[in-house]
């Protein structure tokens, strides 16, 4: 497409001189005579002959630039498909490294879901054991109920085994209660594991985000400067090539101020200064655009940091916030752990007093035995006696005996009070310990489902966060396409429009001057 009007303005130009060759001729004809005018028409062949040889060789070199032109141009579309090539594989090794966060992701929620399953297991297992122990202390009420019923009845049975099981049972309470709190202080250190993996992977995958934004940022600075690059040197090659057509314009203005009118050369020079404003014009035009797509990206880059900014923040106050709440937790705990610190020695002190109360209860009996026994014996002393002394000594005796007797049985009296006194204070204290282990498991029912609403909370945040990386990810991507495709068009446009008004231009020019040339010639024939 671009040999065809070269060679077309060739012939143009050929034809031209051909005519304006024979118009000096005939001039010289006019003016001279005789062998004057054979020696001029030599001449003036001659000097005709060495102009087109001149212009045949200037319009070659034109030619050669024009095909290094062309292959520079070749070589701008091989870097531009190279360009393309990189940011096609740099966006694939994007979505490889997104792909392995969310490997790690799910990898991490898989482990997290076993601890779940594992701690889940262990605390049925502490209910079970919690429900055999609770069997066994109702087991022991039973006993003890039986126990208070024989002591009403009189019937007294050996208390030692019985105490003796008792022990046991404590024993047996107060391990479980450590293996309890050992339990918890695993799951503490657990939650702690966790919660510190958790930042420690929400910190890299900051890192990565923040990385991942200022090489994208660094790549469209990059493509930015190669784009204001390839316009510099299409600016460049455009001005040579204005330079170039100047100065043939020039030459062709120097080669008519010879042969034709002075006015021509005013035509020329308006028509020069209109096509330099028109240049100017549309440079300004292409100065402003490049100015608002600069201007654009940089809002867009700025809304995107601003974005980041308010995300960041969201998360700082978020850990700070789940923090707070962690400390709370913490301080809870230790309270509780502290009342069922306050609550074991209040036990094993109300215990000792049990024990100590069942002692005396037990002495003061032995001892009413033994008197009620000495009361007896002394009796049936007395009646052996009675039977050799006289009356009125019996009826003393009889009232001594009978005021013994009534204090025998006040004191019976009083240590049955006791003994019902002390069975309900430990139906209080089991009552109390009862409900303390109710609030217990229900303290710790609501500590796991705050720490289940915080998992789930975390898990909507990193959520967000990706949603937001593949937002940044798809804006980019449509910002790289349009300013590739505004940047093609509108130069393409403006190179093909150019090209087409200069060769109009040229094409009307030399059909004005061949028809005025051929009109010069009509003339003189």
């Amino acid at each position: 497409m671009t040999n065809n009007p070269l060679g077309h303005d060739q012939d143009i130009h050929y034809k031209m001189s051909k005519k304006i060759a024979q118009l000096t001729k005939v001039v010289c004809m006019l003016n001279s005579r005789g062998e004057d005018s054979v020696d001029l028409l030599k001449e003036t062949s001659k000097q005709h002959e060495d102009e087109i040889i001149k212009l045949k060789s200037s319009y070659e070199l034109k030619l050669r630039d024009l095909e290094l032109r062309l292959e520079e141009e070749k070589g701008f579309g091989n870097t531009i498909a190279f360009l393309e090539k990189s940011i096609s594989e740099k966006e694939l090794q994007i979505i490889n490294m997104e792909s392995k966060c969310s490997q790690l992701i799910n990898e991490h929620h898989l482990k997290e879901d076993m601890l779940r399953v594992k701690h889940s297991e262990e605390i049925i297992k502490l209910q079970q054991t919690i429900a055999e122990h609770k069997e066994k202390y109702e087991k022991e009420l039973k006993t003890i109920q039986c126990l208070a019923e024989q002591w009403k009845s009189h019937q007294c049975p050996n208390i030692e085994p019985i105490l003796n099981e008792k022990l046991q049972l404590e024993c047996e309470f107060q391990r479980l209660q450590e293996k309890c709190s050992s339990l918890e202080t695993e799951v503490e250190d657990r939650i702690k594991v966790l919660t510190d993996s958790y930042e420690c992977k929400i910190q890299e995958i900051i890192k990565n985000i923040k990385d991942e934004e200022n090489r994208k940022e660094n790549e469209l600075l990059e493509i930015n400067k190669k784009l204001l690059q390839d316009l510099k040197n299409q600016q460049y090659i455009y001005d040579q090539s204005i330079i170039r057509n100047n100065q043939e314009k020039n030459e062709l203005s120097n080669f008519i101020k010879h042969n034709t009118e002075i006015n021509l050369n005013n035509i020329w020079q308006s028509r020069l200064n209109q096509e330099r404003e028109e240049f100017q014009m549309e440079l300004s035009k292409l100065h402003k655009l490049n100015e608002e797509i600069k201007y654009n990206l940089e809002n867009h880059i700025e809304s995107s940091k601003l974005k980041y900014d308010k995300l960041n923040t969201e998360y700082i106050n978020y850990q700070k916030e789940t923090k707070l709440e962690y400390e709370k937790f913490h301080r809870k705990i230790i309270d509780l752990q502290l009342i069922e610190e306050n609550l074991k020695k209040e036990l094993i002190i109300k215990n000792d007093e049990l024990m100590n109360l069942e002692k005396e209860r037990n002495m003061k009996y032995l001892q009413l035995k033994k008197e009620y026994d000495e009361c007896l014996e002394k009796i049936k002393i007395t009646e052996a006696q009675l039977e050799s002394k006289n009356e009125n000594q019996l009826d003393k005796q009889n009232l001594i005996l009978n005021s013994k007797y009534e204090d025998v049985q006040l004191k019976l009296k009083e240590s049955r009070k006791l003994i019902k006194v002390l069975e309900n204070k430990s139906q209080l204290l089991r009552k109390q310990l009862s409900s303390e282990k109710s609030n217990l498991i229900h303290l710790k029912e609501n500590f796991t489902v705050k720490l289940r609403n915080l998992k789930g909370v975390f898990e909507s945040f990193l959520l967000n966060i990706e949603q937001m990386k593949m937002n940044l990810s798809y804006v980019t991507i449509l910002l790289k396409q349009e300013i590739k495709i505004k940047y093609e068009n509108y130069y393409e446009n403006l190179l093909n429009q150019k090209i087409i008004d200069l060769r109009k231009k040229l094409y009307n020019e030399i059909e004005q001057k061949i028809n005025k040339v051929n009109s010069f010639n009509f003339i003189f024939t």
